[in-house]
């Protein structure tokens, strides 16, 4: 998943239709938050108590969003994570099928996978699924 240039695709396609709409917003939040939190910094000792309080209300309410608008985006980030994990397996998955089918390999297992004792190099067809996948 690392080294193919289609699974990177997916990735960069899937930032940009799930996770780039929801940056906007989320930094126009934290301008404004910079914006009222400066406000009150520069200003604070000569507001009007009410003027005062109604700022840090404000503060506050868009504070309370900018966190829900975080929450939104990483929320994104994961279901995006997890449609290209998916993908990236049925595509995967396809092309050890079809070099096993090809080949006349009978098992495949991953070479990283836990309980593999033993296997001779040479039947690595690591580098084939990803040349299949770029």
């Amino acid at each position: 998943m690392r080294e193919s240039k289609k699974i990177d695709g997916y990735r960069q396609e899937l930032l940009r239709k799930n996770i780039e709409p929801k940056r906007k917003p989320l930094k126009d939040k934290e301008e404004a938050v910079k914006v009222l939190e400066e406000k009150l910094r520069k200003d604070g000792q000569t507001l009007s108590a009410n003027e005062r309080r109604s700022t840090e209300e404000k503060l506050a309410t868009e504070v309370k969003e900018l966190k829900r608008l975080r929450e939104d985006v990483e929320i994104e980030i994961q279901k995006t994570e997890r449609e290209l994990i998916q993908k990236s397996f049925r595509d995967i998955g396809g092309v050890i099928n079809k070099i096993a089918e090809s080949e006349g390999y009978t098992v495949i297992f991953e070479r990283t996978g836990a309980g593999i004792a033993y296997f001779k190099d040479f039947h690595d067809i690591t580098g084939k699924i990803i040349n299949q996948l770029q």
